[in-house]
């Protein structure tokens, strides 16, 4: 071919075109291989390689996309764009970076959680009881997965009458711990009355599951100002989002199994609580019946004694009325004398042509003393 037909650029022009032509061909792609060489800038720019055989690239993006420890010799995916810089040449830029296989997910797994342990983000101690049953509960999952069937399944098969909020989101790929957070975050500041924030997912792989070992979705669950309740995957996984949590849950079923009781069981325990009442009640009312009937008969026998005391000094005062009521002896026939209004009980002090007043039970009268002399003369 002529030099002549070639295409001349210049250094800025050929940039341009490069980086406009592999824009429009791999705006973006994913890259697997082993990590090397990895260095962090002004704890700002990650810059690292990734290699296969004697093969090996350079890639360059942010340190936010270590959201998990990486280390030399891990397998990772990375999700990336290829610029061609001006001064540093081809760099491929990364977006987000996800470990595979389960060797690299393990270690990854043990160094996150050796250093969160560190810290106390799993301690016991730390954390909170839900309420039980909860009232009002916020779920954090994808709202067309089986997961969140089967927890609603379950809850409204052993419960009635709760609000529950469903937050959708994604639960697998590079931005699934992304919107878990914003989710959290959101359920926390809009409904902070909500009793308890379920975060779940169903089963899968150890890399399907990654995004709930990240630091940043941990750390967000170990924050929330609402309990939280974490289920993911089957039985045996165990992710260090739910060792943060509250509360851990095997599956999203055990989870709903966890929050409410069986509505059976609460009737069950409402009518031995009726009975036990009942028994209670009844014993009350005998011991209490019992007692009455002792105060009243008891009350009963001093009020008898006191009314017959009474009632005998009633007559002994009667009678000693009788005795001296000063008409008793008017009626015998005798009479009362009075001098000057003033009664006597003998004659020394009256004198001949006193006028005496002599009393009756029935008349008054006036008689003159004509004369006095002493009995027995």
């Amino acid at each position: 071919m002529d030099d002549k037909n070639l295409v001349r650029f210049s250094v800025k022009q050929f940039i341009d075109v490069f980086n406009q032509t592999i824009f429009y061909s791999y705006p973006k792609l994913i890259i697997i291989g082993e990590v090397t060489q990895m260095t962090i800038s002004h704890q700002k720019w990650l810059y690292f390689s990734l290699k296969e055989g004697d093969s090996i690239i350079n890639l360059f993006g942010g340190v936010n996309v270590l959201d998990f420890p990486v280390e030399e010799g891990m397998m990772v995916e990375v999700v990336c764009y290829p610029r061609l810089h001006d001064r540093y040449g081809l760099k491929l830029n990364v977006l987000s970076l996800s470990l595979i296989g389960e060797g690299s997910i393990k270690k990854s797994f043990d160094l996150l959680q050796e250093k969160l342990t560190k810290e106390g983000l799993f301690e016991t101690s730390r954390k909170r009881i839900i309420k039980y049953p909860p009232q009002k509960i916020g779920v954090i999952t994808s709202k067309d997965s089986a997961a969140y069937s089967d927890f609603i399944k379950i809850i409204n098969q052993r419960f009635v009458g709760l609000e529950i909020i469903i937050k959708d989101v994604l639960v697998q790929g590079d931005q699934s711990s992304k919107t878990v957070i914003e989710a959290i975050n959101y359920l926390n500041n809009i409904r902070s009355d909500l009793d308890v924030l379920v975060i779940m997912r169903g089963g899968g792989s150890a890399q399907d599951l990654q995004a709930f070992n990240s630091e940043s979705l941990t750390r967000s669950v170990a924050t929330s100002r609402i309990p939280t309740l974490v289920a993911i995957g089957h039985e045996r996984d165990v992710s260090l989002a739910e060792l943060a949590a509250d509360l851990r849950a095997s599956t999203p079923s055990n989870a709903a199994e966890l929050l409410v009781p069986q509505k059976q069981e609460i009737l069950d325990q409402l009518q031995l609580a009726r009975q036990n009442l009942d028994q209670r009640l009844s014993y009350i009312f005998e011991r209490e019946t019992n007692y009455f009937n002792y105060i009243k008969s008891t009350l009963s026998s001093q009020l008898s004694n006191i009314f017959n005391q009474e009632n005998n000094q009633l007559k002994f005062y009667k009678n000693l009325l009788q005795t001296l009521d000063p008409n008793l002896p008017l009626k015998r026939g005798y009479v009362l004398i009075k001098v000057n209004h003033q009664h006597i009980s003998d004659f020394k002090s009256i004198k001949v042509n006193d006028i005496l007043e002599l009393e009756s039970l029935n008349d008054l009268l006036q008689v003159e003393v004509k004369a006095k002399r002493i009995k027995n003369d």
